[in-house]
């Protein structure tokens, strides 16, 4: 016996009251290949196919109605075989009217505990895959199956959406950018605004400074009046001793006063006079000049000032722009590398953004574009692709493959080493079972390619 739980497929399949099913026993003539199941409609072919899923999957995949009409009880019995072609495990599950009951036995050695649990992992995400159901379906839905089975770290579609946030961020900046810059050039300085000071002139200190210069020369007229008023004081003391001279003899006490009051005078005219030689009236017009220009020079600081910050926005909005520019390259490279590292089904196989949509492309063509054929080989692949372990496929409407297509999945089955169940409608070939009311009514011979 083999425990090999590696390249599964079925050695034997027998159901017993499932659903259309009375009584079916199939052993396929070959481990790998096709096996086609014939028929009329509503003779149990489908029901047939169905015993492999229902045999595998948990309760939450069952039927309402898994039991035949008429019936108490169903059961469905799955013999797997490993590559070497003998029994490597046998699952049999059985209805009643109130549950399901499942056992998976390995091959000599026993019960598995947690059968349910084993077979999820045996199944993986393949089981029910069927290769022209593929074809009929949405782009989007083909683009997550080829997802599942290349099992990629990231999410291409995730990595892509960063993208796109990325680029409409970078659109955002880059727009700033053209703004600042245009900006920028309404700044562009001129001669005058070269030449001017770093900081702006201050009016209110130019102004306290020309209220100081005018107090100082207020000070100096000050001193001059002082000047001319003991010059007039000089004056009338002069003819004040005329006077008193001419009557000297009448006015010897006001003669020595008006001597005393001269000499006083004459003193503080002297200093007076010393005091005034020294001073120097203030150049009030400069000031006057320098703030009536002040306004002129302030606005060209300012000019600066706007065009240095204006550069110091552009910069940073480039180089924000750069680093969104950096994100999405990386993003780039990410999803380049990870998809040229995954192993792709079929050869050219890819998928893009196509029309608002993620589509596959075979050879950059669109999947739906391409010939019924090149589509059908790669739902195949696929099919194949996501059962890595139990390779069976099922094919459900195996009436709409002509010829060639039959042929071509029957190679494809055989070089990968799978097993395809084919329904049939109609009397099938002699390399089918043919069913009837729920019974086997005609084997291949052995030995008869599918």
């Amino acid at each position: 016996m083999s425990d090999d739980n590696g390249g599964l497929t079925i050695l034997e399949l027998h159901g017993q009251n499932v659903k259309r099913v009375r009584a079916v026993r199939i052993a396929p003539t070959a481990q790998t290949g096709l096996v086609k199941i014939a028929g009329r409609n509503d003779q149990g072919k489908s029901s047939t196919l169905d015993l492999i899923e229902l045999g595998l999957r948990g309760k939450s995949n069952q039927p309402a109605m898994p039991i035949r009409r008429g019936a108490t009880s169903a059961k469905d019995v799955i013999d797997l075989q490993g590559r070497d072609g003998k029994l490597a495990f046998r699952l049999t599950r059985t209805w009643t009217a109130s549950d399901t009951y499942l056992t998976v036995e390995r091959a000599g050695v026993g019960k598995i505990k947690s059968p349910q649990e084993f077979l999820d992992g045996l199944v993986g995400a393949g089981l029910g895959f069927d290769p022209l159901e593929f074809v009929g379906i949405k782009p989007p839905a083909q683009v997550a199956m080829l997802l599942d089975a290349l099992k990629l770290k990231d999410d291409p579609r995730d990595l892509d959406g960063q993208k796109k946030i990325l680029q409409n961020e970078r659109t955002l900046v880059e727009r700033e950018v053209r703004t600042l810059k245009a900006r920028l050039e309404d700044l562009a300085p001129t001669a005058e605004d070269a030449a001017a000071p770093d900081a702006e002139i201050s009016v209110s200190a130019l102004l306290a400074e020309l209220d100081r210069l005018r107090a100082v020369k207020g000070d100096n007229d000050a001193a001059r009046l002082e000047v001319s008023e003991w010059n007039a004081a000089i004056r009338q003391g002069e003819a004040n001793v005329a006077t008193a001279e001419q009557k000297l003899t009448e006015a010897e006490k006001a003669l020595a006063d008006a001597k005393n009051v001269l000499g006083r005078a004459r003193e503080h005219l002297s200093k007076a006079e010393a005091l005034a030689a020294a001073l120097v009236d203030p150049d009030l017009a400069a000031v006057r000049s320098e703030i009536e220009t002040a306004e002129t020079t302030n606005a060209r600081v300012r000019a600066r000032r706007a065009r240095a910050a204006a550069v110091e926005a552009l910069e940073a909005k480039r180089r924000e722009a750069k680093a969104l520019g950096d994100r999405v390259a990386s993003l780039d490279d990410r999803k380049r590398e990870m998809l040229a590292a995954a192993t792709f089904p079929v050869p050219g196989l890819s998928f893009e953004w196509v029309n608002g949509d993620y589509v596959i492309t075979v050879g950059g063509c669109p999947i739906d574009q391409c010939a019924t054929s090149v589509q059908i080989r790669v739902g195949m692949a696929l099919a194949m692709a996501l059962n890595p372990s139990l390779r069976v496929v099922l094919i459900r409407q195996g009436s709409l493959l002509d010829a060639d297509s039959m042929a071509m999945v029957e190679r494809m089955a055989t070089e990968g080493g799978f097993q395809v169940w084919v329904e049939i409608v109609g009397a099938g070939d002699e390399a089918s079972f043919v069913i009837e009311d729920g019974e086997i009514v005609r084997e291949p011979k052995r030995g008869v390619a599918g």
